[in-house]
């Protein structure tokens, strides 16, 4: 490794000092949020503490220092990109409403129908929906772009999709799913010949490498706070001060207007147009901090720590036969990506890989990350993604690695799910709901009732394939699950039968249809899961998405039972 000392800025984030379950935490979920250097946290402490007033609107002291400090992180995100004036710099609440706000106020108010949106599958939900809704109030269309072999938006595909009708081309710099940089200077200059508006989501970009605005020459650029190292709740929007000056306002409230009458109403200047109501100060004030922080580091040798990291992550897991690295190669450096790999498994489901490397204090991310168009295009259901920063060790790594051998090598740990051959139809099973949990209750630790779960999943006999439809899934759940129920009219009970691409999900199925198998709809409905989970400590341990998913399985069968308590 390089003699980047990053045991020294390790000691800059507090949040990285934990033990999770019994482990030291290894947090490898950057991507989604990155974790905050000390001097971020005290300068949103201290506005609270010393200047606690609202800007822009009183003449006394403290609203004076507000309003020093909160301008002044304009000033400092304004340099941060090179926008060539902080009016370009609009406060927003993260690049989500960013992107919402350009699309309400920008694309609302010049696509006409028929025109056309270029966009690409690496994009974020965030930068998908609002062209969408878009599209349904003008009539545009939006046309999706392929990928080249490199799973990047490349410029002579794009030249191959642009029209005459053609006006906006939506880009991500950097997928969050994948880690690709597409070169959005050649992109938006390709855009600039044909009149096209360029709108850049750099929420994966900002925290890993300088960006320059204008060397890029987007019309549009938009970030999230919480993804380098600043706040949650802070984001920005810049937009060249032509377009701005003149987009109507999205968003009405004080101050963006400057006099109201029942007869007619001015708006501000820019910014403040589109920053209405009480801004979030404290949030600005720490995206300030995190600038000055990144920007007292050579970003130079944090960029070149990064790839060493991602170059031995990515040998790392070469050594595996049964894992793949999506949209990477086997050569050694990758200077077009950013420290992301996003793995599939042979003989695992990613869900199952996740819990069990959150028992070993590895905390990373499984799901299809809010890309589910890319996840389509790729052909998977979802990943397991590690995302990387530089306050991340090569010592980390190891323990991921060593994790990931352990986990797949040991055949009692083998994760995946092998059914017998299906029964023809669905047949009647009991399982003891008493002896389940007791023997849960039994264990010791969390690692090891983990691994009991998962164990309980063989007790669940296969849903045959036939019933896995989209009819029978059940929806807010992370990982896809299926569930048929009948009604035996002699004996007034209800007969489940479940299935899960992802064993956690199986066990946990099974636990839940031991106290419902077999009894009447009445029953169920007194019957006390959610007591039962808290018994068992779940909601503690597992992941706020799984236990979402969860509590839909439960309300997804005590729905089924009030519908035959109506009807009987």
């Amino acid at each position: 490794m390089s003699l980047f000392d990053v045991n020294t800025v390790r000691q800059d984030f507090s949040g990285l000092h934990h033990t999770v379950h019994g482990h030291p935490l290894v947090y490898f979920d950057n991507a989604a949020t990155t974790h905050k250097p000390t001097n971020v946290i005290k300068a949103e402490m201290d506005v609270y503490q010393q200047c606690n007033a609202n800007v822009h609107r009183a003449s006394h002291y403290l609203s004076s220092i507000a309003t020093q400090r909160f301008e002044n992180a304009r000033h400092k995100v304004q340099h941060f990109i090179n926008a060539s004036r902080p009016e370009e710099i609009i406060w927003t609440k993260g690049a989500t409403e960013s992107l919402n706000l350009i699309a309400q106020s920008y694309a609302l108010s010049t696509l006409q129908k028929n025109d056309e949106i270029l966009i690409s599958p690496l994009e974020h939900h965030a930068n998908i929906v609002p062209w969408q809704i878009v599209t349904q109030q003008t009539g545009a269309q939006l046309k999706v772009l392929p990928l080249n072999n490199a799973l990047h938006i490349d410029t002579q595909i794009v030249q191959q999709h642009i029209s005459k009708k053609t006006r906006l081309l939506i880009l991500t710099h950097v997928s969050n799913a994948l880690g690709v940089i597409n070169d959005v200077a050649a992109l938006c200059k390709l855009a600039k010949q044909h009149n096209i508006i360029t709108i850049v989501d750099g929420a994966q970009a900002v925290g890993h490498f300088p960006i320059d605005v204008q060397q890029l020459g987007c019309d549009f650029y938009v970030f999230s706070g919480h993804k380098m190292y600043g706040p949650t709740g802070i984001g920005v929007l810049y937009g060249r001060f032509d377009l701005l000056e003149a987009m109507p306002p999205w968003q009405t409230g004080g101050e963006m207007i400057q006099q109201v009458s029942f007869d007619k109403t001015t708006y501000n200047q820019l910014p403040f147009k589109f920053e209405p109501g009480t801004p979030n100060i404290a949030g600005a004030v720490g995206l300030g901090a995190a600038i000055d922080y990144l920007q007292k580091h050579d970003r130079a040798q944090l960029i070149n720590y990064e790839h060493q990291l991602m170059n031995y992550l990515q040998n790392s897991l070469n050594t595996f036969s049964d894992i793949h690295v999506i949209g990477s190669s086997k050569q050694v450096e990758q200077p077009d990506k950013i420290p992301i790999a996003a793995l599939t498994f042979s003989h695992a489901h990613i869900q199952d890989i996740g819990l069990l490397l959150d028992q070993k204090g590895i905390a990373v991310r499984v799901g299809h990350h809010c890309t589910m168009p890319l996840m389509e295009y790729l052909g998977v259901s979802g990943t397991l993604r590690v995302s990387l920063s530089f306050y991340n060790t090569q010592q980390e790594i190891d323990w991921l690695i060593e994790s990931l051998h352990n986990i797949l090598e040991h055949a009692e740990d083998k994760l995946i799910y092998c059914p017998n051959t299906p029964p023809k139809g669905l047949q009647f099973f009991v399982l003891d709901s008493q002896q389940i949990t007791s023997k849960l209750l039994q264990q010791k630790n969390w690692e090891s009732r983990y691994r009991l779960i998962m164990q309980n999943s063989k007790l669940l006999p296969p849903l045959p394939t036939e019933y896995k439809t989209e009819a029978n899934r059940i929806s807010g759940c992370e990982s896809e699950v299926w569930l048929v129920s009948s009604f035996d009219e002699q004996s007034k009970t209800l007969q489940f039968w479940a299935d899960s691409n992802a064993r956690i999900l199986r066990g946990l199925l099974t636990l839940v249809i031991s106290y419902v198998n077999n009894k009447t709809p009445e029953d169920i409905l007194t019957t006390d899961l959610q007591a039962l989970f808290s018994t068992l400590d779940l909601a503690h341990h597992l992941s706020p998405s799984r236990s979402n998913g969860l509590n839909s399985i439960v309300h997804t069968i005590q729905q089924i039972a009030r519908d035959y308590v109506s009807e009987i």
